[in-house]
């Protein structure tokens, strides 16, 4: 950061005409403090940006040009790395020479002798507020977005639901023409996978706003897998996928919004019939690890690629590729991790790779005792 020469006795930092020259050519504010973090000297960036004196801003009186709200975190955060002789980096805003504050991301390191101990610290400050304003117009529009998305779903639900109800009802007193039929069959599917994306528009509000709705109540877990079985089971059976379950012996008793609960496992069935190959083999577990029920879903599917695994559970990341990448927004794995955590419990992916097939693994506290003996 800065070119300096120690005097013999190791305590302070001589610095010659030379450095003083670089320093104050930077374009960030330097600073450099004795071993206690008082400040001693300061370039001229500093000066002709907040108007100081040299003497208001010595020691830690340089403190008062950051933000009020700021100003007491600052200073425990810088206080802690200095009794901890570890380098300091914060973010915060400084008061300019005309009032108004800017955004600056600072930095502190330790300067040591020949010994090892610390003689003096060093710190710049670099002006980032062009950033700052760019990160905030983005969070801005991204919760614009949602909104949006939010209100879609919410608008597009009124028309639907006539819309199915009416396909239903054709299906049922309709004529039996094949072609009529046909259809019939076309409108239900495909009114179907508009309603199953309103509830992906409507969940993805839910989530960006963190406003998803849960209803607990003392449940037994292995009725809910039963529920999700149901549910996903024309889809395994369509693509021709065996299905394995092999639950705990034992009552497994959860406190946990059910309809939550039965959506989180059904949509990593979905997953794992929609990203695997025809004739598949889909195996769900459920047991007890201590104080937590753990749900385990394994497919032999498409797998998950090392980069894409770390951020599985984010929003709106697609897992599938070719012909295997299923319509949808991408939100369903984010919605089983929020489901997870609003219970209190934890989502894991796992995956060897491509082609290596997916495990994923859910893991919930159980309640009181938990398991309430052997199911009959």
């Amino acid at each position: 950061m800065m070119q300096s020469r120690l005097r013999e006795s190791g305590s302070v930092m001589a610095t010659d005409e030379s450095f003083h020259t670089f320093a104050d050519s930077l374009p960030q504010l330097a600073w450099m403090a004795d071993r206690t973090g008082a400040v001693y000297w300061q370039n001229r960036r500093w000066y002709e940006y907040t108007g100081a004196s040299a003497g208001a801003s010595r020691g830690w009186g340089w403190l008062q040009f950051v933000q009020p709200d700021h100003a007491e975190r600052v200073e425990t955060g810088l206080r802690s790395a200095i009794a901890a002789g570890k380098d300091w980096e914060d973010t915060f805003p400084l008061r300019g020479a005309d009032g108004s504050p800017q955004w600056f991301l600072c930095r502190a390191v330790p300067l040591r002798d020949d010994r090892g101990a610390i003689v003096q610290w060093g710190g710049t400050s670099t002006n980032i507020t062009g950033r700052v304003r760019v990160e905030d117009d983005l969070r801005a529009a991204a919760r614009r977005k949602d909104a949006l998305l939010a209100w879609l779903g919410h608008e597009l639900r009124n028309p639907l639901t006539p819309i199915l109800t009416s396909a239903h009802l054709l299906t049922m007193i309709g004529p039996s023409d094949p072609a009529a039929r046909t259809a019939r069959e076309t409108i239900v599917r495909q009114a179907l996978h508009l309603s199953n994306l309103v509830d992906d528009l409507l969940d993805a509000g839910r989530l960006s706003f963190g406003k998803l709705r849960l209803r607990r109540t003392l449940v037994e877990l292995t009725p809910l897998i039963a529920q999700a079985v149901e549910a996903c089971q024309s889809e395994i059976e369509r693509r021709q996928h065996r299905l394995e379950v092999n639950v705990a012996p034992v009552s497994v008793i959860l406190d946990a919004d059910p309809t939550r609960i039965v959506q989180m496992v059904s949509n990593l069935l979905n997953n794992a019939a929609k990203y695997m190959r025809n004739g598949g083999t889909i195996r769900v577990v459920t047991e007890v690890e201590g104080e937590l029920a753990v749900v385990r879903v394994r497919d032999e599917g498409i797998g998950i690629a090392p980069d894409v695994l770390s951020r599985v559970f984010d929003p709106y990341v697609q897992v599938g590729v070719g012909p295997l990448h299923t319509q949808g927004l991408g939100i369903g794995l984010a919605l089983v991790k929020s489901i997870a955590e609003g219970h209190d419990g934890t989502a894991e992916a796992r995956s060897d790779g491509l082609e290596c097939g997916s495990e994923f693994i859910i893991r919930l506290p159980l309640k009181g005792s938990g398991a309430l003996g052997v199911n009959s």
